[in-house]
């Protein structure tokens, strides 16, 4: 499980990331798990591109405790060798899961389970602000790619959590005793704002309040808390990832 929240303001993205990391034991090949877990994980990446300023996130089965696929490395493969330029991030988009799903299916054949897992790419590309998700699914459909792309043109104030379902809302809006996790959002916030916003949304996914509500998700939830902005200008660490920073 992860906990990643995300914000738009008057003056750009703020994205916020827990830094836990739990290996999938989905081939359980890796008996000692404590090996690969960490609190010091990196969930939050530039993406770079000469098309404009782009942010990455990863979320869910996005490597093995046997090391033998990682999402995250292909994704970063899958990027070198895609090709624009590109209409807009919905393009890149396709592109980019395309190529991701040529590898997954290969690693498939070779007997590892396909990953149910997330990627958001925010930020501006040609100068546009957008959000995209691209999601993969655990069966494919005879003839179907593995993923959906969903985009969504964000308004000022715009957020969104992912990790945890049941306290998506609670901590989005700030009910059921998380008022104490600051002020919901609003539409004409600042850049300050939504990082206060984003930075005490995963702090608060990383409560005693949250591990009783939902004790099972959250106990794979915690660690280093790092945030970035996006802006036209862009990509910057406010609080950077404790270990060696890398880009997709």
């Amino acid at each position: 499980m992860t906990a990643i929240a995300i914000a738009y303001s008057t003056d750009g993205f703020v994205l916020a990331a827990d830094g836990r990391r739990r290996m999938d034991g989905s081939r359980e090949l890796m008996r000692d798990q404590s090996i690969s877990d960490k609190d010091d994980a990196q969930k939050v990446y530039e993406c770079l591109t000469d098309q404009g300023t782009l942010a990455c996130t990863f979320l869910g089965e996005t490597e093995y405790a046997d090391r033998s696929f990682s999402v995250m490395s292909e994704s970063m493969a899958s990027k070198k060798v895609i090709h624009g330029p590109f209409s807009g991030l919905r393009s890149y988009a396709y592109a980019l899961a395309g190529e991701l799903d040529e590898r997954i299916e290969k690693a498939h054949r070779n007997g590892v389970p396909y990953p149910k897992c997330q990627l958001c790419v925010c930020g501006y590309f040609i100068g546009i602000p957008e959000v995209s998700l691209i999601t993969f699914h655990r069966e494919r459909e005879l003839g179907k790619p593995l993923f959906d792309v969903a985009m969504v043109n964000p308004h000022f104030g715009y957020n969104d959590l992912f990790g945890p379902e049941l306290l998506k809302g609670p901590i989005l809006n700030r009910t059921r005793g998380f008022e104490a996790f600051g002020p919901t959002l609003q539409q004409d916030c600042s850049m300050e704002s939504a990082k206060d916003f984003v930075t005490l949304s995963i702090e608060a996914c990383k409560s005693a309040l949250a591990h009783l509500i939902d004790p099972q998700s959250i106990k794979n939830i915690g660690g280093h808390t790092h945030v970035a902005t996006v802006t036209p200008s862009g990509f910057h660490w406010e609080i950077p990832p404790l270990n060696e920073v890398l880009t997709i």
